[in-house]
C-alpha cells in the first residue's frame, strides 16, 4: 500500500508541500526556468534589439505557461512565468548599445595619467596662490603686514 502512495505523489505535479515528490517537482521546475533565462540572455547576447528579445522572451514564457497541458496548476505555473516578466524589466532597464573610451596603449595612458596629476598639481597650486591672496589681504585689512609676522618668525627661530 505505501510503495502505491509513494507512486501515486511521485505522479503528481504538484509543487506544494515538503514530500519528496513535491521537492523534486520544485527542483525540476526551477531548473527549467533557470534554463529559460539562460536562453533569453544567450539570445540577448546574440546582438538583438530589446524589443527582439522582450518579443523571445514573451515567447518562451507563453511556452513555459504552457505546463498547465502537463498537469501542473495555473497558479504554480504564474507563480514561476512572473520570472521572466522580472527579466523583461531587467532587459528594459539595461541600455543594449553604450560607448566607453579606453586607452589601451600604455605610453598614451601614461601621459593621460601624467596630464591628470599635473592639472591635479595645478589646481592645488592655485587653491594655495588662493589662500595666500585671502591671507594677504586679511593682513592688509587688519593693518598687520607680512613683514611684521616674518620678523617675528625669524626671531622664533
Amino acid at each position: 500500500m505505501q510503495k502505491l502512495s509513494d507512486a501515486q505523489a511521485k505522479a503528481r505535479r504538484d509543487h506544494v508541500g515538503f514530500s519528496d515528490a513535491a521537492r523534486e517537482q520544485r527542483g525540476n521546475v526551477l531548473s527549467l526556468v533557470e534554463a529559460y533565462q539562460k536562453q533569453i540572455l544567450a539570445y540577448a547576447n546574440t546582438g538583438a534589439s530589446q524589443q527582439q528579445v522582450l518579443a523571445y522572451a514573451s515567447a518562451l514564457r507563453a511556452e513555459f505557461i504552457n505546463m498547465t497541458s502537463m498537469g501542473y496548476s495555473r497558479a504554480e505555473t504564474e507563480r514561476y512565468a512572473a520570472t521572466f516578466t522580472d527579466l523583461s524589466k531587467v532587459i528594459n532597464g539595461v541600455p543594449r548599445n553604450f560607448t566607453v573610451g579606453v586607452n589601451a596603449d600604455p605610453a598614451l595612458r601614461a601621459l593621460s595619467d601624467l596630464e591628470a596629476k599635473n592639472r591635479k598639481s595645478q589646481q592645488s597650486m592655485d587653491d594655495n596662490r588662493d589662500s595666500a591672496d585671502k591671507l594677504g589681504h586679511a593682513l592688509n585689512n587688519t593693518g598687520n603686514d607680512a613683514s611684521g609676522l616674518e620678523a617675528r618668525s625669524e626671531a622664533a627661530v
